[in-house]
């Protein structure tokens, strides 16, 4: 438009005329924003369900360790694991250990095999009857669950790994042997 007030020829800036367009860029911007605040969101989600499953699978294992060390009753070390992971909730819902089927079954997912840990301090002699019970735990799961192909086993460390290599291992961590000692 042009201002013919004393005879000069004047125009309306270029913001101003185009006010439409800017309200149509800032409501796309809007709408990038609250799609990468709703991504964030579903991923930090998905980082603490992966966290709780673990500290429960952990604590679990844990249970079950101790209970299998105390009373060398492989029925009570399996029913504490399993009243642990039941107590222990990721995303709402308790933790069931009798259930491992389906997680075999979500798509994306590729059980590999079982790993386990001695007790610290172990030797490899003493370390065997650990690492025995996970060759026979291997043997149980291809049983039970076929649709995976448990490949590996995953046990033994630099202090016992010729106890676990004697047992099957697959996969051995020999770290501190090659690299020495963490300072």
């Amino acid at each position: 438009m042009i201002n013919t007030r004393r005879g000069l020829k004047t125009r309306r800036p270029w913001y101003r005329t185009r006010r439409g367009a800017i309200v149509v860029l800032a409501a796309l911007m809007m709408i990038v924003f609250l799609a990468s605040v709703a991504f964030s969101v579903d991923v930090s989600y998905m980082q603490l369900t992966k966290a709780k499953l673990r500290s429960a699978t952990d604590a679990a294992a844990r249970a079950a360790g101790e209970a299998l060390s105390r009373a060398q009753n492989l029925d009570d070390a399996r029913q504490a694991a399993k009243d642990i992971a039941h107590a222990n909730r990721v995303a709402g819902e308790p933790l069931l250990l009798d259930e491992f089927g389906r997680v075999l079954d979500l798509p994306g997912v590729q059980v590999r095999g079982l790993m386990t840990m001695a007790p610290l301090g172990t030797d490899h002699v003493s370390a065997r009857p650990y690492f025995a019970r996970l060759r026979e735990l291997q043997a149980a799961a291809r049983a039970r669950w076929p649709q995976a192909e448990w490949p590996e086993l995953s046990m033994g460390m630099t202090d016992d790994f010729e106890g676990a290599i004697a047992e099957g291992a697959t996969l051995v961590r020999v770290g501190r042997a090659i690299f020495g000692e963490r300072e």
